[in-house]
């Protein structure tokens, strides 16, 4: 989630003091005003969309309406360093690592890991992940099931 859309600065009615804003719409969660400016820090899955803020610049002789929109996005990381290994071969009693590619995020937030067998909520047990290296250790042995095992890589 873009955890800040920046500042948008209202404009300023040239030689008349006393100006204020009249909101015509509540502003969204994410935004904050103190005059002439806005805030916006998304930090939500429900920011996620577009946001129209409008309302009017009074000060004491005139008015003047103003709207502007909001789109709030969000890119899901991507994969960067390479292209991931669709199979991984594995022989009993051996041990096979194997180093995810670096993920990064355009919009300059922390990429978190999480991986776990298809349909299921953790890794087989031989198989462990390092979150901070981004290594799997496959280490089948004799007691294990041998077959074919669908990971996920959730980023």
């Amino acid at each position: 989630m873009a955890s800040n859309l920046g500042n948008y600065r209202l404009p300023v009615i040239e030689g008349m003091p006393g100006e204020y804003v009249v909101h015509e719409m509540p502003l969204p969660r994410f935004a904050a005003f103190k005059f002439p400016e806005y805030t916006f820090l998304p930090d939500r899955k429900s920011d996620l969309g577009v946001h129209t803020i409008k309302g009017k610049l009074w000060n004491a002789h005139t008015f003047l309406d103003f709207q502007f929109r909001l789109n709030v996005s969000n890119e899901a990381p991507q994969f960067t360093g390479g292209k991931l290994k669709e199979e991984i071969v594995v022989a009993l009693d051996t041990v096979e690592l194997y180093m995810l590619p670096t993920a990064k995020d355009r919009e300059g937030q922390t990429v978190t890991y999480s991986t776990f067998e298809s349909k299921k909520s953790t890794l087989p047990a031989f198989v462990t992940f390092s979150s901070t290296s981004l290594v799997y250790t496959i280490a089948p042995t004799y007691q294990d099931i041998a077959g074919k095992y669908m990971i996920q890589v959730e980023i």
